[in-house]
């Protein structure tokens, strides 16, 4: 999970930029600020304007420890005050921090404030303003459905980006003034982190957290949420220390048990009671998961990223083998906790929940919760563990986690249930793991903080078409008349990659990588015909291709030259009629490869522009198409964070040194 709150500030004198920024790392992004009287070619226009105006105040953030010549982590960030106070995702505790702002320029910066419980850090710059900012701003804030850009920096061979990246993206769920989802396909903007803006440019969130196997979702903090948390962050506070307990607390120390203090029967037994496995109801192949009942009435506290919404049904499993009908109440994928309910009427087994100040280093525990492996119908596994201090390096220092080392470690399945201490009361709930740290574990308090706003939030999710969906279509009638243009490879039977007919006497260009020494090509009608490999472009990985067929036809706007538009809607057909749609990020650039790279073999790329589409490898070699079905570029490469990496028609021409009328 990735999150974390911090406020940076910026320090009096600013460093010198970075040697090679400028020459290596990425050029200004294009933005449209004319359009297009079409649907896609207004919305590029609206995206090109936000973009213009919010960018100067993204920032890239490094924190340093003096072991290190490379950052401990990377963060993007956004400067919200004209002072140099700078919002990013929270990181562990370093020696000194480094950001880099989009016209060069290097500066020193400091921990503020922070909440570990909704990801944030808040930042001072070390230098005089004013800064370009963007502010906290009156968003009205934003509605399922709805278009978002997502800004964040990103890095090849260990050089970051010196303009971010852009993703456009479609709210999908909404917890008012707390937290909202996204989906915009798997690729990351970011390092670590993400700002995002509605179309007017204004700040609507920030973060990224998102879960294994749902990389499509991801979750923000919401800004109305941070302005809440603002006074705790600018004054310099462990915001989560003031938002979970009272002032009263506060003072009053709590009573820590003594290290000796044994897990009795009695305290396994009740934990063994009240520890239930859930899934949603009907669902009986999918991965369950924990929780614990913490009242009479069956109500139950969990984690969230089983990823299911207030009013899901569920089918909750007893210790004893009985299972019983209940429902989701509230959810916060931020700080991955939940509560859901029991909702057959009963006095059930249940723990109540305790002070988890009582718990300090040493202190024994017990770790209950149902392992994906364990058969149904009889009780959970229980570990024994002692609470450890977290890794100052590891974590930004806060109270909203447990660390604790266990006999046995938590595994699938038991995320969601509860830790208990000496008197059988539970204090915390298993979420993320981290091994270098033992299992962290969060905060029963954490829960009761949010236990009111759980059971009332208003929350809302998308029910029906996005707000892009009229761009989208706009895109995909683009594409139709291109079909016959794109063409699989084949290695025997195997396709290896796509590729488009440039010209009507068979002339393809494709990926170089990956072709056989007697390649083949199927056509969109089915006809397969040997491949001759005209030209190769190591540098691009392009090859030229060329068959022997009738009919052939080639696609329309291969003599394109002007670049896409930052936030400008493409498209990758297939031979079958699909085509998988995205959104440009940037401006064509180099793209380096560090000497043995695994992720560009072939050493990189001297110019390309990449799309937010995060699809496989078979989609590479094949055309990039706009709304009024020009060809744009060609599909080379698909990134690790899930960027599709696209050689622009120009730059593929001179690659292979194509002649006007070669491919026509």
């Amino acid at each position: 999970m990735k999150l974390a709150l911090f406020i940076v500030l910026v320090a009096t004198s600013a460093l010198p930029p970075r040697e090679g920024v400028a020459a290596q790392a990425c050029t200004t992004s294009l933005f449209n600020e004319n359009g297009g009287d079409s649907k896609s070619g207004r919305l590029t226009q609206r995206v090109g304007v936000a973009f213009k105006r919010v960018s100067p105040s993204i920032v890239s953030v490094e924190g340093h420890t003096k072991q290190t010549s490379r950052p401990w982590w990377r963060k993007t960030g956004v400067i919200v005050t004209a002072d140099g106070l700078v919002l990013c995702v929270a990181g562990g505790t370093v020696d000194f921090i480094k950001v880099l702002l989009s016209d060069g320029r290097e500066v020193s910066g400091r921990i503020v404030g922070w909440s570990g419980q909704w990801k944030l850090m808040l930042l001072r710059l070390d230098g005089d303003g004013p800064w370009p900012h963007a502010g906290l701003g009156d968003s009205p804030g934003v509605q399922p459905g709805q278009s978002v850009i997502a800004l964040g920096f990103r890095e090849y061979s260990g050089q970051p980006c010196q303009s971010p990246s852009l993703r456009l993206e479609t709210v999908t769920k909404v917890d008012s003034s707390a937290w909202l989802g996204t989906t915009g396909g798997h690729a990351s903007t970011g390092w670590t982190g993400e700002i995002v803006f509605n179309l007017a440019g204004d700040l609507v969130g920030l973060g990224d957290v998102s879960y294994p196997g749902q990389e499509d979702d991801r979750f923000f903090t919401d800004v109305g949420l941070i302005k809440s948390l603002w006074d705790n962050l600018r004054a310099g506070n462990d915001a989560d220390r003031e938002l979970l307990w009272t002032a009263a607390q506060r003072e009053e120390a709590a009573t820590p048990f003594e290290p000796s203090t044994p897990v009795t029967p009695f305290v396994r037994d009740r934990a063994a009671s009240a520890t239930v496995r859930m899934r949603a109801a009907n669902m009986e192949s999918e991965q369950p998961w924990s929780g614990v009942i913490v009242n009479r009435d069956g109500t139950i506290v969990t984690c969230q990223h089983h990823m299911k919404n207030p009013g899901d049904q569920l089918s909750i499993a007893l210790w004893d083998g009985q299972t019983v009908a209940g429902k989701v109440l509230g959810v916060n994928p931020i700080s991955d906790v939940g509560l859901a309910k029991i909702t057959e009427s009963g006095d059930w087994p249940h723990a109540d929940m305790g002070d988890s100040r009582r718990l300090q280093p040493g202190t024994r525990c017990l770790v209950g919760g149902y392992p994906g492996e364990l058969e149904p119908g009889g009780p959970p596994r229980g570990s024994a563990g002692v609470v450890v201090p977290p890794s100052h390096r590891l974590f930004v220092p806060g109270s909203y986690a447990l660390h604790v080392k266990l006999e046995l470690p938590v595994s699938g399945g038991m995320s969601g249930g509860g830790m208990f201490d000496p008197d059988g009361h539970v204090v915390a709930v298993v979420g993320a793991s981290n091994r270098l740290d033992g299992d962290m574990l969060y905060r029963i308090e954490i829960i009761r903080a949010q236990w009111d706003h759980l059971l009332d939030a208003k929350f809302r999710v998308l029910d029906g078409d996005a707000a892009i969906e009229s761009e989208r279509a706009e895109v995909r009638r683009g594409v139709e008349t291109m079909v016959r243009s794109v063409v699989t490879i084949l290695d025997g039977d195997e396709p290896v990659a796509l590729g488009t007919i440039v010209g009507p006497e068979g002339q393809i260009v494709t990926r170089g990588s990956g072709l056989t020494k007697t390649p083949s090509c199927r056509l969109a009608d089915g006809r397969i015909s040997p491949v001759e490999v005209v030209r190769l472009s190591r540098a691009n990985d392009l090859a030229l291709l060329k068959i022997s067929a009738n009919d052939l036809r080639a696609v329309p706007g291969w003599s394109a030259q002007e670049l896409p538009s930052i936030g400008e809607l493409v498209a990758i057909p297939t031979p079958g009629g699909a085509c998988s749609i995205g959104s440009v990020s940037g401006s064509a650039r180099p793209i380096p490869a560090a000497p043995n790279d695994e992720e560009f073999p072939h050493g990189g790329f001297p110019t390309a522009f990449e799309v937010g589409v995060g699809t496989g490898p078979l989609l590479t070699g094949g055309p990039v198409v706009d709304a009024s079905g020009r060809m744009r570029g060609v599909a080379v490469s698909v990134a690790s964070d899930g960027w599709l990496i696209v050689v622009p028609v120009s730059a593929a021409k001179d690659a292979l040194h194509i002649r006007d009328n070669e491919g026509q």
